[in-house]
């Protein structure tokens, strides 16, 4: 196992740790989850920058390393949804979307074809990450003045939904539907 598949693998094992942080009781384990969930984010940047940049590039790393990013965020989400930060049904949005992509990619997949992301969905990540980490420091630190969060959780929707549309519509010819 090369060096950027050991960096997707270490995100999703770190994944139960930033949930444990995240819902343990104690003064200061938001900024511990915060940490975890950074370091997490983190090694998605490093293991695709190593991936490309040393021809490190496999097949685990393609199909472990969307499932990894997903399974991060759906964590956070889940927890923000838990304590009601965010509404169930934004969630919902946004799984709908990351399952309907991982699932598109898993068709084409099995013809042979690759789907890689497009710049809106890059955003799309980039969002979630910056929000998702500002949203940590916006209850560890108890801020009344929730309107930066919410904007962040719109525009974490508002790019779920637009990436989403446009990753379909550009890869609508490649969808074998017989």
């Amino acid at each position: 196992m090369n060096i950027a598949n050991k960096l997707t693998l270490s995100r999703i094992l770190l994944i139960p740790i930033y949930i444990a942080l995240f819902l343990a009781d104690f003064n200061g384990h938001y900024f511990y989850a915060v940490a975890v969930y950074a370091l997490a984010s983190f090694t998605d940047f490093l293991d695709g920058y190593l991936a490309r940049s040393r021809n490190l590039i496999s097949s685990f790393g393609k199909f472990a390393d969307p499932l990894a990013d997903k399974m991060l965020v759906t964590a956070a989400l889940l927890c923000f949804m838990l304590i009601g930060r965010i509404n169930v049904w934004v969630v919902f949005l946004i799984l709908f979307r990351e399952f309907a992509v991982t699932g598109l990619r898993a068709a084409v997949a099995a013809d042979g074809v690759v789907l890689a992301a497009g710049k809106s969905g890059k955003l799309k990540t980039v969002v979630q990450l910056v929000g998702l980490i500002y949203l940590h420091f916006e209850i560890g630190f108890h801020i009344s003045a929730v309107i930066i969060g919410d904007i962040f959780i719109g525009l974490m929707l508002l790019l779920t939904i637009v990436s989403g549309a446009e990753y379909f519509y550009k890869n609508r010819k490649k969808i074998n539907m017989k």
